[in-house]
């Protein structure tokens, strides 16, 4: 509950980045995908990325940002610089229409 309330009060002061840390197995995903799920419900202009980074390359964290940011996209870039390039695109088309 305190992790939820926090994540909770993360965004409503519109922090731009928030990390959930724990051991294995303490629910993190669990808690990212209920907020997401009740964030998605409450508003239109909010992209949340669930994004597991343990064990995952710089590559494997982009991808994964980007397709959740860009489900159309497809894996056309074959380096982290081309993956940066098409996450920064992907941002500024949401900040553009006010997301």
């Amino acid at each position: 509950a305190e992790a939820a309330a926090r994540c909770e009060f993360a965004i409503s002061q519109r922090k731009r980045l928030s990390l959930l840390v724990g051991p294995t197995g303490c629910g993190k995903t669990v808690i990212g995908w209920r907020l997401a799920q009740q964030r998605i419900l409450r508003t239109v202009n909010e992209h949340p990325c669930i994004v597991p980074f343990s064990g995952q390359s710089n590559y494997d964290i982009l991808s994964s940002v980007i397709q959740q940011l860009d489900p159309d996209s497809h894996r056309e870039w074959s380096s982290v610089d081309q993956q940066l390039l098409k996450f920064a695109e992907a941002v500024s088309s949401y900040r553009i229409v006010g997301h």
